[in-house]
């Protein structure tokens, strides 16, 4: 009789524990940026180009920057393609990485929107 207990316990703990555990795809934060046409020079792990991004805050349509210069970013943006004809104001969803390597971003973005696209001559 215990055994029989015992073998309904382990399935219902990992129901219990499976249930409780947050999903990574729900901790985000949502971010705004405009995406210059050019990127700039940088380094770190050797020489790349870096996108230039201002940070905004974005509600219907009205547009608030939080930084009035161009800042390098140095990391990647999932599902977002960079083309130096057109400038782009975009959302993305910003996770925070658990234990990254040393030489690595603590942040991870992933695009959600382009909320605007202008071509540049």
């Amino acid at each position: 009789m215990k055994y029989f207990i015992f073998s309904l316990l382990i399935p219902l703990t990992g129901l219990i524990c499976t249930q409780t555990q947050a999903s990574p795809s729900n901790n985000y934060k949502t971010v705004y940026f405009e995406i210059a046409p050019h990127t700039k020079k940088c380094t770190g792990e050797g020489t790349f180009n870096c996108l230039q991004v201002k940070e905004l805050k974005y509600n219907h349509g009205k547009k608030v920057y939080l930084d009035k210069n161009w800042k390098s970013f140095y990391g990647n943006i999932q599902g977002f393609t960079h083309n130096p004809k057109q400038v782009n104001i975009v959302k993305l969803k910003e996770y925070k990485v658990h234990n990254p390597p040393a030489d690595a971003s603590s942040l991870r973005y992933e695009l959600d929107k382009i909320i605007e696209q202008k071509s540049i001559q």
